[in-house]
């Protein structure tokens, strides 16, 4: 019966160290991104320019072959 219980005890430490190690590697693991960036203007990385893209049409379909307009300002104007 002691060897029982020795067993069970085991089991539930390495159960509980498993769910520490598992606890560990997702509060440390790096954050994704909500979603892919999808804006039609942005301000580049050292904040002069402003890039702005918007379809020749106002529809963009799907499978079709798109013509884009780029905009690039200061981002004075």
């Amino acid at each position: 019966m002691a060897s029982l219980w020795r067993y069970l005890l085991v089991g539930l430490g390495l159960a509980a160290l498993l769910a520490g190690v598992l606890a560990i590697v997702y509060l440390t693991a790096p954050q994704t991104a909500s979603g892919p960036d999808t804006s039609r203007s942005k301000t580049s990385a050292n904040g002069l320019f402003v890039a702005s893209f918007q379809p020749e049409r106002d529809v963009v379909r799907q499978g079709e072959l798109q013509a884009w307009l780029l905009t690039l300002k200061t981002v004075k104007g």
